[in-house]
């Protein structure tokens, strides 16, 4: 697949499913969301009602729909940490690689730049080699000893 049949564009009611279907692998397959259990529908209407400044794309493939999303979502609470924002985005296997990461965060962060955020922070977990790979370069501003959930192997958790 050629990133040139890729959009990325607003997300739209009629993705609900592709996104809670994506979001639904990386919990199930890999360290890259932390959350412990599959969701429903109304991980959509979560994502969306917290995401900051209506910033959420996704990665849509004219041959396979959409194949990737991304969102900002405020830092702490809303009011503090105006010019922050946390950024999560998640690209199905297959479909990395080919630029289309760097491609969505860039568009996130023109998104942002527009509404006057000048910080993202993405947090990583410390076992996500392919997210770890991705954000090679970054810098990080911290990481904790947390551990995932009851059934994770214990993982730090990289702020950049």
């Amino acid at each position: 697949m050629s990133t040139d049949s890729c959009v990325i564009r607003k997300v739209k009611d009629e993705d609900r499913d592709a996104v809670v279907g994506i979001i639904n692998y990386f919990i199930e397959h890999s360290y890259a969301n932390y959350m412990e259990g599959i969701v429903d529908g109304s991980f959509f209407n979560m994502a969306r009602n917290m995401c900051r400044n209506g910033i959420f794309y996704v990665v849509d493939s004219s041959q396979e729909d959409v194949i990737g999303f991304g969102m900002l979502r405020p830092h702490m609470y809303p009011g503090l940490f105006k010019r922050a924002a946390e950024v999560s985005y998640f690209i199905l296997p297959g479909h990395t690689h080919k630029g289309l990461g760097s491609k969505l965060l860039a568009t996130l962060e023109r998104e942002a730049h527009k509404v006057e955020i000048e910080t993202l922070l993405a947090n990583i977990s410390s076992i996500n080699e392919q997210s770890l790979s991705f954000h090679r370069g970054c810098r990080s501003l911290s990481e904790t000893n947390a551990k995932g959930g009851s059934n994770d192997p214990p993982f730090g958790i990289i702020s950049c």
